[in-house]
This record gives C-alpha cells, structure tokens and sequence, in this order.
C-alpha cells in the first residue's frame, strides 16, 4: 500500500512537473518574442531565470522521478556526481537570480533614473557571472573533501557536520534563499 502511494505521489509529482515545464516554455517564448521586453535587462534576467527552471524540471524528469516510479534512473549515468552537479546548477542559478531581481525592483521604485540607465550588456554580465559561481558552487559539492554527499541510489544528500565547510555551506544557502524571498 505505501509503495502504491509512494509511486501514485511519483505521477502526481512528475504530471505537475510537466505542467509547469510546459507553462515556462510558453512564458519564455512569450518574452522572447515581444522586442520590448525581450530587450529590457528585468527581463533579459526573467528568461534566464525560467531557462533554470527549465534546466531544474528537466533534472528531476530525468532523474529523480524515474527512481521513484521505477527504481531506476532513466539516463545511466556512471557518475553520479555529475548528475548532482548538473541538479545543483540551476539551483544556485535561481538563487543567485533572486537578490539581483530583488536590487532591480528596488532600483525601479525608488531610483528610477538608476533603473533606466541599465543596459542589456548589464544583464549579460549579471548571468554570465551567475552560471559562473553557479557551476563553481555546484562543484564544489562534488568534491571529495567537501562533506556533502549525494546518494543516487536514494535521491539524498547527506552531510558531514563534523567538516567546518559544511556548516559554512549550510549557512550560505540559508543567506541566499532568504535574500532571494526579501
């Protein structure tokens, strides 16, 4: 009975990933094609910070679902740490996307002059400097000295607490997550 749950929870999970994928793609393209938007760096930032939302649904389709409906993974991969680097990615993506969206609306509220001298090369630089640290962060947890290790089998990560960098980790996430919803 839990096993029937636990896979009828893996359908449910894997059909509102769908949905979500497919009304992303379609904001996406919608930005896309409208010249005023697509040219504007808030926006410029919207798209790349769906494109991680993308890349994050893709990640759990392909990977975490399938373990739970068939025990198995669907692409098999020999390094599991790579599939964790390529989870991790837009994760920090997102979260780095956050506060720089958060310091834009600031800007357009209460220094707009600010705000409208912001160019598009602006926004380019902002994500390329995100992927960046990013696919560093993300790397950084694939190390073996790092502490955190990600179980594949189990779809976990497991911590070593007694490892300073692992309580500076912890607490780094918690700082960006925060800022990111202030």
């Amino acid at each position: 009975m839990h096993l029937q749950m636990t896979v009828t929870t893996a359908y449910i999970k894997l059909f509102l990933s769908l949905i979500f994928l497919i009304v992303d793609i379609f904001v996406l393209v919608g930005i896309r094609r409208q010249t005023i938007l697509s040219s504007h760096p808030i926006m410029i930032l919207n798209a790349a910070l769906f494109t991680t939302e993308i890349l994050k649904i893709g990640a759990q389709v392909t990977n975490e679902y399938p373990v739970e409906i068939a025990g198995k993974v669907l692409i098999d991969c020999p390094y599991s740490d790579i599939w964790a680097v390529w989870s991790l990615i837009p994760w920090f993506s997102s979260i780095y996307i956050y506060p720089i969206l958060a310091v834009l609306h600031f800007l357009a509220i209460y220094r707009p002059v600010y705000f409208k001298m912001l160019k598009k090369k602006s926004a380019y630089i902002s994500i390329l400097i995100v992927f960046l640290l990013s696919i560093l962060m993300s790397l950084a947890y694939v190390l073996p000295s790092c502490g955190i290790y990600y179980s594949h089998d189990f779809l976990y990560w497991a911590f070593d607490f007694s490892r300073p960098q692992v309580f500076f980790m912890e607490k780094y996430n918690y700082v960006l997550a925060v800022s990111g919803i202030h």
